[in-house]
């Protein structure tokens, strides 16, 4: 039987990054090398990676009511390709420096949605987009009343 846990991949070799643009979000290319399922290092590679803070979504729902809560923002990402680049969405928010993933949570539920989150549950994490984003996503469920 393979032992799977010794056959994964681990080493990357980062050659070279360089700073390709730096605005609200960041624009890196990373040069780099990694260790192959086959064994070895694959050939130098690059790649460029949107560099962005992490950030927390938040599926406000009142028990009481068994509704949930959603907000309705423009978006420039959905431009061209939907009818209307107004989204309906989860709240959601950038973790800022020395801040908490939950005191986001907290404080996007009061200014996206004027929401007071009683109690809030990690549901997951994830990355939504890492073939080429390095931002990292904390999904909560919070407890509010939709009075």
């Amino acid at each position: 039987m393979t032992d799977f846990a010794n056959a994964i991949p681990t080493a990357v070799d980062i050659v070279r990054r360089e700073k390709c643009y730096e605005g609200f979000y960041k624009l890196d290319r990373v040069h780099l090398r990694h260790e192959l399922f086959a064994g070895g290092m694959s050939r130098e590679i690059n790649r460029e990676i949107f560099v962005r803070h992490d950030a927390v979504c938040m599926l406000p729902y009142d028990p009481q009511r068994d509704e949930v809560v959603l907000i309705e923002q423009f978006r420039i990402g959905a431009m061209g390709k939907t009818d209307n680049p107004w989204l309906v969405e989860l709240v959601a928010g950038l973790i800022d420096k020395d801040e908490q993933p939950e005191e986001v949570a907290h404080r996007e539920a009061q200014e996206e949605a004027g929401l007071d989150i009683k109690a809030l549950w990690p549901m997951t994490k994830y990355f939504p987009s890492p073939g080429g984003s390095n931002e990292f996503v904390h999904l909560y469920l919070g407890r509010c009343s939709t009075d």
